[in-house]
């Protein structure tokens, strides 16, 4: 700091200071201050005094010449001195304002009278004496300083400074003893010495403890700012979409051998479609196709790493991708999926651009909607552009995706330089080329080294667990055998070499090898035979079934699971089956091999998404286990609450309706025990009174674990009563009830609800409140679409397969019971494919959205 800017600061400090006499002569003018006030407006008078003549001499030639440290004792003298006069000002001001005004109307002797007692001497005697103290110790400082020697040395760091004041002290002390003749003057010398000394610092402990808090405040204003830009982030990517890829995609790379899929960054077309600055800026689509069980999901997991590690933040290239699956994504609407591909994308930001964050902020606290449209997803493509130099979109397995053509449709719709890479089987070619005709469709080229490097793989492991049953010439017959029969598939390599290895001599190992089938469904079926022949071929069965019909779960929960038996009356803690139990299953299911530690939480699912397709097309398999599931279930229902593992009853509670469902002929005792359970829970739902609508009581943990998962998750959750909760009043009929579980799917059910609605005379199919809220027929119609589309239910399992099915029981109510009456809006077979296939209607003239404002046929 130069002298002339540090005369600008004194004059600042002259300015403020002026102010205190002032204040502090209004205040004896007003009201008999203390004798100390007198002495504090003079003190104060005596500091403008010296910091007029410090100005004057800043100004001159000789200290023109000095540069001051930013840390100098003067600069914290001036800095401390301002905070306290500050201060000073401040507490005498606050004090003369306080209280309010004298009211209109009051007398001017009043006003006079409230005006004085408005004013209140802010300090009491030590704390002023104080303050002048500190005052005339600042005042001797910069008086100190009008000597140029002195300002020259007070120009030096304060730390300096303080300690020359030290030096010097000592050196007073030592005159003092040695001359007494001297001593008065050199003590008079040292008390100025020390004050000036005190002075600094403690101007310096104060000026360093601002600026530590100013410090931080700074950090705790940068940490603030990052929480909430992380917490706007999370809630940005939450709207878009609630699918993950970057989780799947970490599970497959995890279980990617290295070295394998390689072929794929050697391909000539690949390597032009990779370039950042192609020709022209139209999108170039790739479309690979090959067989099940080919490597196409390893494959494109490959390709997603290769162009993260291709480009840097510099080249504005992003990657985003979605694996579909069968089991987890099969549910979700062209939405929700593209929502996937825009949370992976904005995931790679740093920040969310602010435009994109002002959407957000819009649909969620001005509109209360927490979920994006795809208009909306539109606009965010729109709003990337600026950021986005080219836009690499790679979508694998698009063949098990429910909504493939308006998925890619919307792909079309990027108004960004955008690359695809889908990749499927033969199926998706045409797909793909409604949307792109100009496509080139290539060919799944898997080598035949990486598939003898699986085999290899396993071969080694088996050698190190069974030396025995693994001599070399097996090992090189099984290489020879299983690469010639594999075809260019991983998954049926993969199931050949368990089959052979699940054999226990290597005579039945050299036997089953001669046998192996030659197709992928070859494979799944000779399997399945080999886990008949199992001593535990029971418990294999029931871990298929549960994660074909319910989707991938943890062991743990499977253990649960399985150590519930339908004759069983509480749980058996020691009827747990190892941790080792799924190999059982020889491969058809498996773990979640990308963790390193297997426990209870690691994930168990199929080996392959068309095991799922080749169960559903060959229900015979499963059809022994599935009345033992429902039974299970029971069984577990009927359990002490307080005396079973609560981890699984979600799933308990949750799917007997739907194993139900897919029970061939399930057997008399076990609808009896369904139909009981949906008494129950009719007789559960109408004990409950008014007040636990108004109270909430549906969502604590008493009644959620009575309802059906979707039942109670649409459940009214406001004092206003709503039309469920109205219909509720005036009865909840078994009829409702039946259909809420959707027990009307299953002919037996439905003859009993005919019978029923036959004896009430149809009173209770319909009552006063249905076309308001949840009717039977709202109910039978509520869609997997809507489940996908609502914030409670999104990426839950539906209750039921396909809104296909709603409709078909929604007929066969409209059929079966007289009560239900087909002219009403909506009810009629006309109206009811009007809803099916384009999601809207109208009535009375009012277009009405089914599918997202009115889920149970709200009229």
């Amino acid at each position: 700091m130069e002298a002339l800017a540090a005369a600008a600061s004194v004059a600042g400090l002259i300015s403020l200071a002026n102010e205190i006499p002032k204040l502090i002569d209004t205040a004896i003018s007003i009201w008999s201050a203390p004798e100390e006030a007198k002495q504090l407006s003079v003190t104060t008078d005596t500091l403008v005094m010296t910091l007029r003549k410090l100005e004057v001499f800043l100004k001159t030639d000789e200290a023109r010449d000095m540069n001051m440290a930013s840390d100098s004792a003067l600069v914290v003298s001036l800095s401390a001195c301002q905070n306290r006069v500050l201060e000073l000002s401040k507490k005498l001001r606050s004090q003369s304002s306080t209280g309010s005004a004298a009211p209109a109307g009051t007398s001017a002797k009043d006003r006079v009278k409230t005006t004085i007692a408005r004013f209140r001497w802010p300090f009491d005697k030590k704390e002023c004496l104080a303050v002048i103290s500190e005052l005339h110790a600042m005042q001797n400082t910069f008086e100190f300083c009008l000597v140029l020697n002195n300002c020259q040395q007070m120009s030096k760091s304060h730390k300096e400074v303080v300690a020359h004041f030290k030096a010097q002290s000592d050196m007073l002390s030592q005159m003092a003893s040695s001359f007494p003749d001297q001593a008065a003057n050199t003590t008079s010398m040292l008390e100025k010495l020390r004050v000036i000394e005190s002075c600094v610092t403690q101007s310096a402990e104060k000026i360093d403890l601002i600026q530590i808090g100013v410090a931080e405040l700074q950090e705790m204003k940068k940490d603030l700012a990052e929480y909430y830009a992380d917490k706007l982030h999370g809630q940005v990517l939450e709207w878009l979409s609630p699918i993950d890829p970057s989780t799947r995609h970490e599970e497959i790379k995890a279980t990617r051998m290295p070295g394998t899929c390689e072929w794929i960054l050697d391909n000539a077309w690949f390597r032009r479609w990779r370039q950042l600055s192609p020709l022209d800026d139209s999108p170039r689509v790739g479309c690979w196709v090959g067989d099940p069980g080919q490597g196409k999901t390893y494959t494109m997991s490959r390709v997603v790493d290769h162009l993260h590690a291709s480009f840097s933040r510099g080249d504005k290239a992003y990657v985003t991708y979605l694996y579909c699956d069968y089991q987890r994504t099969r549910s979700y609407s062209a939405t929700a999926l593209l929502g996937a591909l825009l949370r992976q994308l904005l995931s790679q930001f740093e920040a969310v651009p602010a435009q994109i964050a002002d959407l957000v902020h819009y649909t969620c606290v001005k509109l209360r909607r927490s979920t994006a449209r795809i208009d909306e997803m539109f606009q965010i493509i729109e709003m990337l552009k600026p950021h986005v130099k080219r836009l690499f979109v790679c979508v694998d397995a698009l063949d098990e995706c429910s909504d493939a053509e308006n998925l890619v449709t919307a792909c079309q719709k990027f108004s960004t330089a955008a690359s695809f890479f889908f990749i499927g089987r033969q199926s998706i070619a045409q797909v793909v080329k409604r949307a792109f005709p100009v496509t080139t469709i290539q060919a799944m080229e898997p080598q035949q080294a990486d598939i003898d490097a699986v085999v290899s793989s396993r071969i080694e492991k088996e050698k190190f667990r069974q030396p025995d049953l693994m001599p070399n010439g097996l090992a090189s017959e099984i290489r020879a055998a299983i690469s010639d029969l594999a075809n260019g598939m991983f998954l049926l390599a993969s199931l050949h070499t368990t089959l052979v290895l699940s054999h226990d001599t290597v005579y039945r190992r050299r036997e089953a090898l001669a046998n192996l089938p030659r197709s992928l469904e070859g494979a799944f079926g000779q399997t399945l035979v080999r886990i008949r022949e199992q001593s535990n071929a029971q418990q294999a069965f029931k871990i298929i079934a549960w994660i074909h019909l319910v989707g991938p779960l943890p062991l743990g929960r499977i253990r649960n699971i399985l150590a519930v038996e339908p004759h069983h009356t509480h749980f058996q803690n020691d009827n747990l089956p190892s941790s080792t139990t799924v190999d059982s299953c020889l491969g058809l299911a498996r773990l979640d091999t990308s963790h390193l530690v297997f426990d209870d939480s690691t994930e168990v699912r199929l080996v392959h998404s068309t095991l799922g397709v080749y169960l559903e097309s060959n229900q015979s398999i499963l059809a022994d286990v599935l009345p033992t599931l429902v039974g299970t279930c029971f069984a577990y229902l009927s359990f002490d609450p307080t005396q079973r593992p609560a981890d699984i009853h979600s799933l308990m509670n949750g799917s007997w309706v739907r194993i139900l469902q897919a029970c061939r002929n399930p057997p008399a005792a076990l609808l009896e025990m369904a139909w009981k359970r949906c008494i129950f829970i009719n007789t559960f739902m109408n004990a409950v009174s008014r007040s636990a609508y108004r109270e909430g009581a549906w969502h604590d943990g008493k009644y959620s674990g009575i309802l059906p998962k979707q039942a109670h998750t649409l459940q009214p959750k406001s004092e206003v009563p709503t039309a469920f909760a109205a219909q509720r009043l005036d009865g909840q009929s078994i009829l409702h009830t039946a259909c809420m579980l959707g027990l009307d799917g299953l002919d037996p059910f439905l003859y009993r609800l005919r019978e029923y609605a036959a004896q009430t005379e149809g009173r209770l199919c319909t009552n006063r409140t249905d076309l308001l809220g949840m009717s039977p027929l709202g109910w039978a119609l509520i869609s997997e679409s809507h489940f996908d589309r609502h914030k409670g239910l999104r990426g839950q399992p539906s209750p039921f397969d396909s809104f296909e099915r709603n409709l078909w029981r929604a007929e066969r109510l409209i059929k079966a019971l007289s009560g239900l009456d087909a002219n009403k809006p909506l009810w009629d077979l006309p109206a009811l494919e009007t809803v099916r296939v384009s999601g809207a209607t109208y009535v009375n003239g009012r277009q009405v959205d089914y599918f997202s404002q009115y889920p149970f046929l709200f009229f």
